[in-house]
């Protein structure tokens, strides 16, 4: 997430699985309905895709200047739903 080559700030590695299903068929008045369904992240998978991160000091009780990393991530829907219909007139 950042330049700074800190441990700290990489991102966990990750695989997300994703369904689609979908049927076409025609009727007389319309030339085709498309029913869909698709599921994300199909197992649950929980992560991050990005976040930000940076560092800064302050100084100490003996007045010296200390270094802190400091990171945080965004994360990602669970398991979810969508519906689709699509019209071919």
């Amino acid at each position: 997430m950042s330049n700074a080559n800190q441990n700290d700030h990489l991102l966990d590695s990750y695989f997300v699985s994703n369904l689609h299903l979908s049927y076409t068929f025609k009727t007389n008045t319309v030339k085709a309905i498309t029913l869909g369904l698709s599921i994300n992240n199909l197992f649950n998978e929980e992560y991050e895709n990005n976040g930000y991160a940076g560092s800064g000091f302050y100084m100490d009780d003996n007045n010296n200047k200390v270094r802190y990393n400091y990171a945080g991530y965004a994360a990602q829907a669970g398991t979810n739903v969508m519906c689709n219909i699509s019209l071919r007139f």
